[in-house]
């Protein structure tokens, strides 16, 4: 009888995973896709707001597909650039900025379900990952 592991082992086990990626050489973008610790915290939260369970285990089933999808040179992807504001803090007074980012959704057939992942570029800086999650109703376009 197989033991049901507890959500704290799967997260343990999502986030040394996530750890092992580190970075992935993209060929529909010609750029390397980072991921980093804000990539990882996406998957739990939004907006700051902790995800259900059941949501973030969904999202941890999904990852080992992440690099899969980032290194087929013909996945299909939807490219957008929007101004996005970001909030930091510059001697404890919380300032928003208005900046430009760049969004590129992959979208990738698994399992007779869609599954999306985003990865994004703010100004210069590299491109990084920024979610992976199914295709269900409400976000369908």
């Amino acid at each position: 009888m197989e033991i049901k592991k507890r959500y704290e082992d799967r997260e343990r086990e999502a986030k040394d995973f996530y750890k092992t990626i580190g970075h992935v050489w993209c060929p529909a973008l010609h750029a390397e896709i980072i991921f980093h610790r804000q990539g990882f915290d996406k998957l739990l939260a939004k907006a700051g707001i902790l995800r259900p369970k059941s949501e973030r285990r969904r999202r941890f089933a999904l990852l080992p597909l992440a690099k899969e999808i980032l290194v087929d040179p013909h996945a299909c992807i939807i490219n957008e650039r929007k101004m996005i504001t970001h909030h930091s803090k510059i001697n404890g007074v919380r300032v928003a900025n208005v900046i430009e980012a760049h969004f590129s959704t992959f979208r990738k057939a698994y399992k007779g379900k869609t599954v999306i992942m985003v990865v994004r570029k703010i100004d210069d800086r590299a491109w990084h990952f920024l979610s992976i999650f199914e295709k269900t109703k409400k976000t369908a376009q």
